[in-house]
């Protein structure tokens, strides 16, 4: 969903704007669409327009209209909604087989289409090459092409590659290869190769050679005469012997020599390589590849053999032979190997130190008390058994000292005992380790004492002689606190003790306490005061002529008398001000009131009083004023200050004067004034000031401008009416120069026409004629007056060879103007030059591979007319101007590179040559105009940590223009506090927590947008601790002597992990139970009685026991016995 956003800034008066939107001139209405938002920073209004969800139909020319009192201004702008390219990366065919040598590089590339760069994953047997630091992958968006390079080929290099092309996330192509690598052959010599043709059996050896063992030559068989003797004693001894069986009879059989089967030679395809892991890393794999699948293995650590088991796992899948270490550790950095066959591959895995970081899991408590000559122990609890850990007390380390300080280590458990604690035990406790600390404030306190009876709450008025508070102790030795003048303090029966305060005031009311060791008791002093306002004067408006009552309420039990006081000075009663009470109220009555009658009224009993002000509001009246000395109509030079006061005429004006024009008015409330310069709001560049005060508006213009000219109107208004004061202001002043340039046309060899336009500002008065020189500079002349003329143009004569130059000025009734001058010299000539350059080079659009300029017409053609333009650019800072194109019209559009940096100029061409380059663009960036955000997500991934550990949360993304990048936990929009630490880089943000909780284990959500889109990303973080206390009420039920049945619900928080080990706070009954039987065995029934029998029944009947045991009894057991 695409969202454009149009920003604009106004330097606007103090009064808000009205705003008007309008889209190709009709009249936008503002909803859930289209949004506005004004802002405002110092004397600046920023304005905002959002438009979401654009599309096509949303492009045009948009319009803001801004109103106020002052006046109005309008401003442009055009959205144009660009289309998406969704065409997804593929390859264009598929990669082709490599073979290469051992210790070479391999490079080969692949080319892909489609509209976005993708992101490149090249797997060998699974695992990303670019693991290993000889691959490198790169990927070439300009050019389409993907590249691979491998440095030093080995062997296990070789096999099966995949090519993984993903966008956004998804999987767009894959392809794979094969890739071989040839061993290098090496060139031992002939005599190597064939060594049982150079070397001779040794008696009674197995082996085909024994060469190196002796010192002695051998006899070589290419020996002609040593060959002939072999062959000639074979002869002989075939003609001695006897003939075979095999020999006599065909097709007999004989004996063959024993064939020994071929044993494949046992070794390893691929050996063990070399591992880094880092210490608390759960788990490291050791692989091997031998040639057989069911070889006998074994795995050994620096030699010595080691066994399956909860640190090591051996597993073997076909010939691949796999070894998992778990739960690095800096002792399993070793020599690791397997040995299949007796075969053995070495490997070494090497384990990098991780920085410990100990802290306090278990800290000391915050307070602790002991009782004077007990025992005190203090333990907390370290992360890491190694911790250093030091105590100190009051800032100084504490050492064993046996029977006094004791310091003890469990493992993690850090133990401070204090023995027989004496009051210089009192303090503050550190137990530090490098990087946590925790505290213990420790007090000892002295054996309990008690109260036989406590203090009781007294209760006393304001002015009170004495109040007194009575306790006593069980200390019968104790000593009294001796007390001042305030307070006496007495001790009587020895074991009573009383607290007299004296001259009781409202500060005295407070709670008292009465210490004793460590028993105390506590009672409140209530002190009401002897007058209390129930209702306090309030701060109120009267309107002048009306009446006003100020009224309060008091409680005045001793009755005082009452006061009433008028800015501190006590009020006398008359007709018009009047007191009165009325049930408990008291009333002050003003009649008819004054101007004079504002100010702070007071009411005053005893020592107690409140306060109220009265304003007194003047009644409305319309502003009038009195124009009888006003000059309405000014007539002022430039540069002049007049001086004008009212109600006297103004003096004629002269320089350095400052025009004052004052009248009085009259009005109330006082009315707003209002000036307009020709019915509209004073511009900015108008000098005139004015300023309302003491009954008077002032008005001032110091420095008088042509600016300043101009029909006035001074409006007073309040809601009882308004006037209005019209008045004109006229400045004169000499004209400005004539408008440039000045143009030399018509140009030949005798004659020439100049040619100019009337200057912008005429100084208030018609110009009566312009005055032209010349100077013949090969002459060597100084200006001379040519001609006088009344229209903008002059013809003037030349000779032919010389250079001249020109100027001219106006002229008006206050004296002429500045020159306006040719820019440079001109030769009288009949030939053409090259033309002037181009004038005001744009750049009119742009993207990531070209760029649109467009450009204004020389504004001399200088004799003959342009052909055509060149277009010139270079790489910024330092590269050299190139033509880019030619082109005949006044616009081009330039290819470019993009992530260059470019700088552009123009020049126009006639048949004179080339002109001089215009001014060049300024720098740009070859970049999209317009880049949907967009977030790398190959590196999410869940992120599991344990409470109090540090994470943090890393992304990066692109977009054009630059983004608004948001971070979210939940629903909740995070801001950098002390809890979460944002960070915004260019194209890149992160968010890191330094003491991770749970309530941190949730979804965060990264969302990046801009008027092109949006995108976001949600990662995960799971923060794993103890479980919480299981819910309760904890059930105790079928209570029985030996046994009970307990019930409890399941804590509200797992800690992040299913709950099967690790102990939480505990859960307690909320009564004790105690353990027996809820009921006893019955009594025995009474006895039988007989009431019926028969040969095969009897009938029986018994009375019930006395006692059933406390429940109720379900039956009966019957025994017989025979007799």
């Amino acid at each position: 969903m695409k969202q454009a956003i149009v920003e604009m800034q106004v330097e606007a008066a103090e009064q808000e704007p009205t705003l008007v939107w309008r889209k190709d001139g009709r009249t936008v209405t503002l909803d859930t669409r289209f949004k506005q938002s004004i802002r405002t920073e110092g004397s600046r209004v920023i304005i905002t327009l959002s438009v979401d969800s654009v599309t096509e139909a949303d492009n045009g020319t948009y319009e803001c209209e801004l109103t106020n009192s002052y006046g109005s201004t309008k401003a442009q702008f055009v959205i144009k909604v660009a289309k998406e390219e969704n065409e997804l990366p593929k390859l264009v065919s598929k990669p082709s087989d490599v073979s290469e040598e051992e210790g070479s590089t391999l490079s080969m590339r692949m080319n892909y289409r489609g509209s976005t760069a993708p992101t490149v994953k090249i797997l060998r047997r699974g695992v990303d090459v670019t693991l290993d630091s000889r691959a490198l992958v790169k990927v070439d968006h300009q050019n389409k092409s993907i590249s691979l390079t491998i440095r030093s080929l080995k062997p296990e290099d070789g096999g099966t590659y995949t090519v993984q092309l993903s966008s956004r996330g998804q999987q767009c192509d894959s392809a794979t290869f094969n890739v071989t690598v040839q061993e290098q052959m090496q060139n031992t010599g002939a005599n190597d190769a064939t060594p049982e043709l150079l070397t001779t059996p040794r008696p009674g050896s197995r082996r085909p050679s024994d060469q190196g063992r002796g010192t002695s030559p051998k006899p070589s068989l290419l020996d002609p005469k040593l060959l002939e003797q072999q062959l000639q004693a074979r002869r002989d001894s075939a003609s001695s012997r006897r003939t075979s069986l095999a020999e006599a009879i065909p097709g007999f059989p004989m004996l063959k020599h024993r064939e020994a089967p071929k044993v494949e030679k046992e070794k390893f395809l691929d050996d063990l390589k070399d591992v880094k892991a880092k210490e608390g890393q759960p788990k490291a794999t050791l692989k091997c590849t031998f040639v057989k699948a069911n070889a006998r293995f074994r795995w050994y650590k620096n030699k010595l053999e080691i066994f399956q088991g909860p640190k090591y796992n051996f597993l073997q899948e076909g010939n691949e032979y796999i070894l998992e270490i778990k739960n690095i550790a800096m002792e399993d950095a070793a020599k690791y190997a397997c040995k299949c066959n007796d075969i053995t591959t070495v490997a070494q895995l090497y384990v990098e130190e991780r920085k410990y970081n100990y802290y306090f899991n278990q800290k000391l408590p915050k307070t602790a008390e002991v009782v004077r000559g007990k025992d005190l122990t203090l333990e907390c609890s370290v992360s890491d058994p190694r911790a250093p850990v030091s105590w100190y007390h009051k800032g100084n380390k504490l050492e064993y000292v046996a029977g006094k300080i004791e310091l003890k280590r469990r493992e993690n458990r850090c133990i401070l005992k204090i023995c027989r604690a004496k009051p210089e035990a009192e303090g503050e406790y550190c137990c530090m380790v490098e990087g946590d600390e925790t505290f213990v404030d420790v007090a000892v306190e002295d054996p309990d004492w008690f109260f036989n009876r406590e203090l009781k709450q007294q209760n006393a008025l304001e002015t009170d002689p004495v109040a007194t508070f009575e306790c006593e102790v069980s200390d019968r030795d104790a000593e009294p606190i001796v007390a001042g003048d305030k307070y006496e303090i007495v001790s009587e029966s020895r074991l009573k003790r009383i607290l007299r305060i004296k001259n009781i005031v409202m500060d005295d009311d407070a709670t008292y306490t009465c210490k004793v060791a460590k028993k105390t008791t506590s009672a409140r002093l209530v002190v009401k005061p002897d007058v209390e306002f129930k209702q306090n004067l309030i701060d109120t408006n009267g309107i002048e002529t009306k009446s006003k009552e100020l009224v309060c309420r008091a409680y005045n039990p001793k009755k005082y008398p009452v006061k009433w006081y008028k800015d501190g000075v006590e009020i006398n009663f008359n007709d018009r001000i009047s007191t009165k009470e009325a049930e408990g109220s008291l009333f002050l009555i003003i009649k008819s009131l004054e101007m004079e009658d504002e100010g702070v009224y007071s009411c005053r009993i005893g020592n107690h009083q409140t306060k109220g002000r009265l304003g007194v509001t003047e009644c409305e009246k319309p502003p009038s004023v009195d124009l009888a000395n006003f000059d309405d109509y000014l007539k002022l030079k430039k540069g002049a200050n007049f001086a004008s006061a009212i109600p006297f005429k103004a003096p004629p004006a002269r320089r350095d004067e400052v025009i004052k024009s004052s009248f009085l008015f009259s009005g109330f409330p006082v009315p707003n004034m209002t000036i307009l310069r020709n019915g509209e709001p004073l511009p900015e560049n108008v000098n005139l000031k004015a300023v309302i005060r003491n009954g008077m508006v002032n008005m001032n213009l110091d420095n008088a401008q042509r600016a300043d000219a101009g029909n006035y109107t001074l409006k007073l208004a309040n809601a009882m009416g308004e006037v209005e004061v019209p008045f004109k202001i006229d400045v004169y002043d000499r004209p400005k120069p004539p408008k440039a340039p000045l143009d030399v046309c018509e140009l030949c060899a005798t004659k020439c026409t100049l040619m100019w336009d009337p200057p912008e500002d005429d100084g208030g008065r018609p110009i009566t004629h312009y005055e032209v020189e010349v100077m013949d500079v090969t002459a060597g002349e100084d200006w001379k007056p040519l001609k006088s003329v009344k229209e903008c143009k002059c013809d003037v004569p030349l000779k032919e060879g010389n250079k001249y130059k020109f100027r001219v000025r106006a002229v008006n009734d206050q004296g002429p103007s500045d020159y306006l001058e040719t820019e440079k010299e001109t030769l009288a000539r009949d030939i053409c030059d090259p033309p002037d350059p181009p004038g005001n080079l744009q750049v009119t659009d742009y993207d990531e591979k070209h760029v649109d300029l467009k450009w204004v017409k020389p504004r001399k053609e200088n004799g003959a007319p342009v052909k055509n333009y060149i277009v010139e650019g270079r790489k910024h800072p330092e590269g050299s101007w190139l033509t880019m194109k030619e082109t005949s019209e006044t616009k081009a559009s330039v290819p470019w590179k993009e992530g260059e940096t470019y700088e552009f100029r123009v020049m126009a061409v006639n048949k004179a040559g080339k002109s001089e380059p215009c001014t060049a663009t300024a720098p740009m960036l070859a970049k999209p105009r317009l880049l949907k955000p967009w977030i790398d997500k190959s590196r999410i991934q869940v992120t599991k940590l344990k409470v109090g550990q540090t994470f943090e949360l890393n992304l990066r993304y692109r977009a054009e223009p630059d983004p608004e990048v948001k971070w979210f936990a939940g629903e909740k929009l995070l801001e950098s506090d002390t809890e979460y630490q944002l960070i915004f880089n260019h194209r890149d943000t992160s968010v890191k927590v330094t003491n991770a909780q749970r309530k941190h284990t949730q979804l965060y959500k990264l969302v990046v947008s801009n008027e092109v889109g949006s995108d976001e990303a949600t990662l995960e973080v799971v923060v794993l601790g103890k479980p919480s206390r299981p819910c309760g009420p904890l059930e105790v039920t079928d209570i029985t002597k030996n046994s009970c049945v307990l019930k409890w619900k399941p804590p509200s928080d797992d800690g992040g992990e299913p709950i099967h080990q690790g102990a939480s706070e505990p859960l307690e009954a909320d009564m004790e139970i105690i353990a027996k039987n809820p009921y006893d065995e019955p009594e025995a029934p009474g006895k039988p009685e007989i009431v019926d029998h028969d040969k095969d029944r009897i009938d029986l009947r018994w009375e019930p026991p006395a006692s059933d045991g406390g429940a109720p009894i379900i039956g009966y057991h019957v025994e017989r016995k025979e007799p």
